[in-house]
């Protein structure tokens, strides 16, 4: 069974018990990403931030879903990102509020 094959219940039972890294499985799912499509799977992709996050979670993996990539909906406000809801009019500027603000503590958004 290949890493990007396994549910997020066992993702994480393997982050947390140092089986896999966070930072493999953010890799893994980056590489998908882009063999998607070229690319154009998602109109935007954090890479470097979610290798960063995968970095810190690997030193001290915390929270139910820590290490388990994922992917939020661009018709979702989404701290620091563009929110396009899918239209190139709303092309502009990043949102520093919504309901995906704090993602990365591994509990649910605020």
């Amino acid at each position: 069974m290949s890493l990007l094959e396994l549910d997020a219940g066992m993702l994480a039972a393997a982050v947390r018990g140092r089986r896999l890294s966070a930072v493999e499985t953010v890799t893994a799912a980056l590489a998908a990403i882009e063999r998607a499509d070229g690319g154009n799977a998602l109109i935007t992709v954090c890479g470097d931030r979610a290798l960063a996050r995968a970095r810190a979670r690997d030193v001290s993996p915390s929270g139910p879903l820590a290490g388990v990539p994922f992917v939020a909906k661009d018709l979702l406000d989404t701290a620091g990102v563009r929110t396009t809801f899918g239209s190139a009019l709303c092309r502009v500027t990043p949102l520093i509020r919504g309901p995906f603000a704090r993602p990365r503590g591994g509990g649910p958004p605020s």
